[in-house]
């Protein structure tokens, strides 16, 4: 996913030989990696995979964007190589859109970063969410991660279950959450719910640590920790 080598091959619809043109050619790598990992396969050993099925960048050098529209997603192919994937033994898989390089509201919409979203943020956790309903109605047997959700604050949880409940995920995965809010995920079980105080707030402080090949965490939420880090970072920026 998001743009590195096996995602860059699934949209290298005009590249030459054999890992570009036709969908089996970009799909090659991705394919024959998956069979490689196969062969080890065992009761203890799942085959999983970060997958992007859409890349929200213009073809011909986006995944599976409409041709005419390449803020419509074109789940033709999509649905052919997650088919491909299950059929090869894929078993769990962690789903995610976009590309955090290029366009980072689509895959973690977000309040503050390098730029205004050119949509309502809802329109992206709706655009996940939705997603993700597709990709387990295409291949229930993956078992499927949804994401987007730490955007939705003190609701994510609810949308959650929601989604969980309408089997439009198996399990919801928090990622910037986790920074921000280290037990929010006892919070959910216990029945509290969680703390406006300790949410993540879409900041991108974390992302922005990361970028900068730092120690990354969450500097609003942990102030001891992570914000002296920060400011030494970027003290002069």
């Amino acid at each position: 996913c998001h743009k590195y080598l096996f995602s860059e091959l699934l949209s290298a619809y005009t590249r030459e030989g054999r890992y570009g043109g036709s969908f089996e050619n970009r799909t090659r790598l991705f394919v024959d990696s998956i069979k490689a990992a196969a062969v080890h396969a065992d009761k203890d050993f799942i085959i999983a995979s970060r997958f992007g099925p859409y890349d929200c960048i213009p073809y011909p050098w986006g995944f599976a964007a409409d041709h005419d529209d390449y803020l419509k997603i074109d789940w033709e192919e999509p649905d052919k190589l997650y088919n491909i994937m299950y059929e090869n033994g894929v078993r769990l898989v962690d789903m995610t859109l976009g590309s955090p390089y290029y366009n980072p509201h689509v895959n973690r919409p977000y309040d503050n970063g390098g730029y205004e979203p050119p949509e309502e943020k809802l329109v992206g956790v709706a655009r996940l969410i939705n997603a993700s309903a597709h990709m387990k109605a295409a291949v229930p047997g993956i078992t499927l991660i949804g994401t987007g959700y730490t955007y939705l604050r003190k609701f994510a949880p609810n949308v959650a279950a929601g989604a969980l409940r309408d089997g439009m995920i198996d399990c919801a995965g928090f990622g910037r959450m986790a920074f921000a809010y280290p037990t929010f995920a006892e919070d959910i079980l216990a029945g509290r719910g969680l703390d406006l105080h300790k949410v993540c707030l879409t900041c991108s402080k974390c992302t922005s640590l990361m970028r900068a090949m730092s120690c990354t965490g969450c500097p609003i939420r942990d102030t001891e920790m992570y914000m002296p880090i920060y400011q030494k970072v970027f003290a002069n920026k």
